[in-house]
């Protein structure tokens, strides 16, 4: 799991990576300022947190561009130095989804990101059939088939294809992979490669495109 963080060398930075380490979270911590900019590698966060220090109108700014230029779905939190509602309300209309302010304690960060996603998972559309090339699978059905060849998977196998195929053709980090499946229970390290041998054997192997592509150092993406 990866968290990008805008701020200046912060304690609360410290704090809330071990915060993440204590509750069994697998996660990186990205700190920059200024940010960078580029939305291909920002899609591949699962949080932003943009510390408005020290510029509120700095802060505000970039929550509507990352959403309104970009159009960026990622969740972002503010955390805010003043308890004021004007600034408040300007950083949910640009497009945040929390705010927190300072001083906090690193659990209620977690806790309210924690909410961010379960809200995020609950409220996704699931689409009638997801297919990449000449492959599809049926959420509703938990039906997959290729080339009209019909593939029988487990459950793990299953969940890691279904969000390889809602996250074509972008890389789905280890990270988010073995969060989604076993959630802060960190798993040993070799059981995410296996599975994934597992749905590389079912979906590829009987066939000469290969579609499941491991990005070495990052993680994995479905492309045909």
């Amino acid at each position: 799991m990866q968290i990008v963080v805008y701020a200046d060398d912060q304690p609360w930075v410290a704090e809330l990576r071990e915060a993440l380490h204590a509750a069994g979270i697998p996660s990186r911590l990205v700190c920059a300022r200024p940010l960078p900019l580029d939305p291909d590698a920002l899609r591949q966060t699962q949080a932003m947190i943009i510390d408005s220090a020290p510029s509120h109108k700095t802060c505000v700014d970039l929550c509507a561009r990352l959403r309104n230029e970009f159009r960026l779905d990622t969740p972002i939190m503010v955390i805010g130095a003043v308890d004021s509602l004007d600034n408040k309300l300007n950083a949910f209309a640009a497009g945040c989804d929390d705010y927190l302010v300072r001083p906090f304690d690193p659990q209620e960060l977690l806790a309210r990101l924690r909410s961010i996603w379960r809200r995020q998972q609950q409220s996704a559309p699931v689409a009638a059939v997801l297919r990449v090339a000449d492959l599809e699978h049926h959420p509703g059905t938990c039906e997959t088939q290729r080339a009209g060849r019909r593939i029988k998977l487990g459950p793990i196998s299953r969940r890691l294809l279904h969000l390889l195929l809602r996250e074509s053709p972008r890389v789905v980090s280890r990270e988010r992979l073995e969060f989604e499946i076993w959630g802060a229970s960190v798993p040993e390290r070799d059981l995410l490669r296996s599975h994934i041998s597992m749905l590389r054997k079912a979906v590829d192997q009987p066939h000469a495109v290969k579609l499941i592509h491991t990005v070495h150092g990052t993680g994995f993406r479905l492309i045909g």
